[in-house]
Order: structure tokens, then sequence, then C-alpha cells
């Protein structure tokens, strides 16, 4: 049997989310966490994301822009629109 079944692990114990698969005896199965546990705190992470926020305003990736309006026109291939300037 092939299916996917919504479960919540608690240690060794399986609270299934969903109508479980059956039978249950026997049956081998490949888990994947879709959520784990964060390895960094909090403050770490606002840390790391204050760090890299700096980095990307010293860089200033859009200092070369003179015209930002036109470049984003041109970048998302604006057409003019049927009785508007």
């Amino acid at each position: 049997m092939l299916g996917m079944y919504r479960a919540i692990i608690n240690g060794n114990e399986i609270t299934w989310l969903d109508k479980p698969p059956t039978p249950l005896n026997g049956v081998e199965a490949s888990i994947t966490l879709v959520h784990e546990e964060a390895s960094l705190s909090r403050d770490e992470r606002r840390r790391a994301l204050a760090e890299i926020l700096a980095h990307l305003a010293e860089s200033n990736p859009f200092g070369d822009i003179q015209d930002p309006v036109a470049w984003q026109a041109t970048l998302r291939e604006d057409r003019s629109l049927p009785q508007r300037n």
C-alpha cells in the first residue's frame, strides 16, 4: 500500500490527523518531517537577519537604476492600456 497520511509524532507515539491507513501491523513507512525545530534561537535568527539586511543595504543592489518607474515597467514588460496615458 502506498499513500500519504498526516500524523503528529511525539516520541514513539503517532497521532493520526486523518483516517489512519489499514492494516497497520508490519507496514513499512518512510517519514518526511514537514516542520523541524529551528536550530537557532529567536534572538540568533533576528541578529542573522539584521546582518544580512545590513550587508544588502551596503551593497546597494539597485543603485545603478536611474529611473525606477521605467526600470519596473521594462522588467514587467508593461504595455499601454486602451484609453490611458
